[in-house]
């Protein structure tokens, strides 16, 4: 004796069914029925027939899976490319309804990754800036929105699919340029920017290197996509510097593709004038504070220090060197009579012009005041 079942699946099998259950299964004899049949085993039946499968319009229908037979996958531009250059895959499934499409990738390393799941969309643009050069393969997948898949392994399955082979070369940068603003010189002090240009590359980066004079070549500013470095020149010696700016594509393993060196000065900007004023003016009466602001200029970075002269008195300091030009003299306990200031000026980077060591100064202003 033969025994014979229906089997109903979705995902998985040849068949699966879709529409709107029969309420009848849910009520006597047919609940029963259903419920007897679950503890049947599939092993139980010795042949499976499905040329005779027989459905109720009104209850449903069965239908067989649509499933893509056909994969054809292409990239633009065509391959080598230099690395850095933006590629797009295209795809196009056959004999299904509603192709979807998963992008996979194999890189030089070795490894397989995702790089774009399952969508309706036919292509993937694959920026190529950060990869190294070498081959990669790409395999894009398909499968019908009603389909698990027919090949592949759950839950990465597929109907058909297309891999090709894309190799990326490697840029290198053929020409370099390098400019300093301002050009040739400056004044300790001054604020220095080195532009970069390289030409013949992608995706160029740029590093910094300079030489102080009798001293060693320094990284300055490492490998970046900024092809520029802002020189700090406050605290430098003068003398004469030599920048050397590096530049290579992101895909270039070399140390440089090509590389532009100059000089550079920089000297001592000593304060050529000095201007001072005094509030209240000339004269104050005892007790009154009295504020002195001195102003240097033809320096970058001046520095201000203060002496003076009370009556019937020698000079004394009253402040040394700093970079604030402004003094408060509180007059509560001076004397009345007459005083004599002089305000001193030199840059930070200046040893002084005038004076002797350690009373040195570029430029100064003096001037009298009384106290009543």
């Amino acid at each position: 004796m033969k025994h014979y079942g229906l089997i109903a699946a979705d995902n998985g099998s040849n068949w699966f069914f879709q529409g709107t259950m029969d309420s009848a299964w849910n009520s006597e004899p047919y609940a029963t029925m259903v419920a007897q049949l679950k503890t049947i085993p599939a092993s139980a039946f010795e042949a499976v027939d499905e040329s005779s499968l027989m459905v109720d319009p009104s209850s449903g229908q069965a239908l067989q899976p649509s499933r893509c037979t056909g994969m054809a996958a292409q990239a633009t531009p065509g391959a080598p490319q230099p690395a850095g250059t933006a590629i797009q895959v295209t795809a196009t499934a056959s004999g299904c309804a509603k192709p979807r499409y998963e992008v996979w990738l194999h890189s030089p390393n070795g490894a397989w990754s995702l790089v774009q799941p399952y969508s309706f969309s036919a292509t993937f643009n694959w920026s190529a800036a950060a990869q190294v050069p070498g081959t990669y393969r790409f395999s894009v997948w398909a499968r019908d929105s009603n389909s698990p898949g027919s090949g592949g392994t759950a839950p990465n399955t597929y109907d058909s699919f297309s891999a090709f082979d894309y190799t990326l070369t490697a840029t290198t940068c053929t020409g370099m340029s390098a400019s300093a603003a301002p050009a040739t010189s400056a004044a300790i002090g001054t604020q220095v920017n080195v532009t970069a240009a390289a030409s013949g590359c992608a995706n160029p980066r740029y590093a910094f290197y300079l030489l102080p004079p009798g001293g060693t070549w320094s990284l300055a500013q490492p490998y970046s996509t900024n092809p520029t470095f802002t020189w700090n020149t406050a605290g430098k010696a003068a003398g004469s510097y030599r920048f050397s700016v590096w530049a290579r594509d992101a895909s270039s393993s070399s140390s440089y593709d090509a590389f532009s060196a100059f000089q550079y000065s920089l000297a001592v900007a000593p304060c050529s004038g000095m201007s001072v004023t005094v509030t209240p003016t000339s004269t104050a009466t005892r007790g009154t504070t009295v504020t002195i602001a001195g102003s240097a200029t033809g320096c970058p970075n001046a520095q201000y220090e203060l002496w003076y002269l009370p009556p019937g008195g020698t000079w004394a300091l009253a402040r040394g060197y700093a970079s604030g030009g402004t003094f408060l003299w509180t007059t509560a306990g001076s004397p009345a009579g007459s005083y004599r200031f002089s305000v001193w000026a030199r840059d930070v980077a200046s040893g002084g012009s005038s004076g002797s060591p350690p009373y040195t100064y570029d430029s100064f202003s003096a001037f009298q005041y009384v106290l009543t």
